[in-house]
């Protein structure tokens, strides 16, 4: 089998690693769950599995997603992956999701629609100033499919989150934490186009209805578990993220 050329592709950049990144360097292992590794050539035939002829030069972006299919492949077959068997205590997990977002790997928002940007920003900034929010949702929100009084949505991963991060209305929740808990940005069309304003509200864990707490609950379970993985990503090709279950270009 022809060897692509992966290290040409993906350049070393270890100076850009994050505190925490899980990488190791081999010359010709790719990563490692637990005691099975994935070598250079595994690597290839997984592509040649994916169709992608044998010879041709793969984009870092699809190298890093056959890593990633083949490590959280490895540690469900494997039997790894099993929040069950991890032992933790509800304010172990009040406090990861109160740290964000980022942190949890799950957001359990409130929002007001506004009008304007400009009604947004001053909303958010009562309820900074301890404002309740039943009552700027009360005076602000003109978007009636909202539940009438809370304007709570339910509970969001952070994959779904990552991937409409461009539009600002969503991004805006990647910012939000318990000790941060109030953005406002503009509401966008498909085009891009400001059509309103919205008010994102960070609901903390106590606030969380039995409900949502439930969906919380095994979100990050899921991630302390897949944090008790041995999982190594050779420097080369990025880093493994526990919150997304993702690989990473260094630095990103």
């Amino acid at each position: 089998m022809t060897r692509r050329r992966l290290t040409i592709l993906l350049p070393l950049a270890a100076a850009l690693l994050a505190g925490g990144c899980t990488t190791f360097s081999d010359a010709d292992a790719v990563a490692r769950v637990g005691d099975v590794e994935l070598s250079v050539d595994d690597l290839d035939a997984l592509a040649v599995d994916a169709g992608i002829p044998a010879g041709e030069d793969l984009p870092p972006d699809v190298v890093r997603t056959l890593i990633q299919n083949w490590v959280q492949e490895t540690a469900v077959r494997d039997g790894l992956l099993d929040p069950n068997e991890i032992d933790i205590s509800e304010a172990a997990i009040g406090a990861r999701f109160d740290s964000g977002l980022t942190e949890s790997g799950v957001v359990c928002p409130a929002i007001v629609v506004t009008d304007t940007p400009e009604i947004a920003v001053d909303a958010a900034a009562e309820l900074d100033a301890g404002a309740e929010f039943a009552d700027v949702f009360a005076e602000q929100n003109i978007d009636t499919t909202l539940d009438s009084t809370t304007g709570q949505i339910g509970c969001v991963d952070i994959l779904s989150v990552l991937q409409a991060a461009d539009a600002p209305e969503v991004g805006v929740l990647l910012d939000l934490s318990g000790d941060d808990r109030y953005g406002s940005s503009a509401l966008t069309d498909q085009l891009g186009t400001p059509v309103g304003g919205i008010v994102v509200a960070f609901r903390t864990y106590d606030e969380l209805a039995d409900t949502d707490r439930s969906v919380v609950d095994s979100s990050i379970r899921s991630v302390f578990a897949v944090e008790e993985i041995d999982i190594m990503i050779d420097s080369r090709y990025g880093y493994f993220d526990p919150i997304t279950t993702s690989i990473q270009p260094l630095g990103g």
